[in-house]
């Protein structure tokens, strides 16, 4: 049981890996500035997620409730997928709020935090949370960045 769960946990973050960095990638391309890019990549990765997902919602909220408690393996992978998403944000944060790493990584794990919970909302009542919440993330990020520049 462990093993199949670690191999299905494996495939979901490799195409989760391959949505975030190809979505983030088509946004590089369109040479905004760090904000606009940061932005764009939070309005947008509702409907890529939906385009490329074969259900709605993410194996690991689904694991975490039941086996990550149990399997502490799975707990591991599950801990490094999202620090290495974190990781992924961190400069995207800095650059676009000019702020330190720290601030960066709880920016990036506050997006991560609230995408998880709006897949667990969307399986039960079925709304497009995700695209609520994110929205709500990104005029958050704007109010900080406006609030950096007047600082």
């Amino acid at each position: 049981k462990e093993v199949l769960a670690e191999r299905l946990l494996t495939r979901f973050f490799e195409h989760m890996g391959h949505t975030i960095r190809g979505l983030m990638s088509d946004i590089e391309a369109q040479t905004l500035t760090p904000l606009d890019t940061l932005l764009r990549f939070i309005d947008q990765l509702p409907q890529r997620y939906r385009n490329q997902a074969q259900d709605s919602g993410c194996l690991m909220a689904a694991f975490s409730y039941q086996l990550v408690s149990d399997m502490p393996a799975l707990r591991q992978h599950c801990q490094a997928a999202l620090n290495g998403w974190a990781a992924y944000f961190v400069p995207y944060f800095q650059r676009a709020l000019g702020c330190d790493a720290t601030l960066a990584g709880e920016l990036a794990q506050m997006m991560f935090c609230q995408m998880e919970g709006a897949f667990v909302v969307e399986r039960i009542d079925d709304k497009q949370a995700l695209d609520t919440q994110f929205r709500h993330f990104a005029h958050y990020i704007a109010l900080l960045a406006q609030q950096t520049r007047h600082a």
